[in-house]
């Protein structure tokens, strides 16, 4: 009974971290790519 639940616990930490870190490269990979549209609209830094 105990042990399902830590399993249960566990697969939801994990899925809870997933999303974060999925949160987190969209967010850089966002900001990546203002920046480069940015520098490619100037034509170079």
């Amino acid at each position: 009974m105990i042990e399902s639940e830590v399993l249960l616990y566990i697969k939801f930490k994990s899925k809870i971290m997933e999303i974060l870190t999925l949160g987190w490269v969209s967010l850089l990979v966002v900001f990546t790519w203002s920046i480069a549209m940015v520098v490619w609209g100037r034509n170079g830094l």
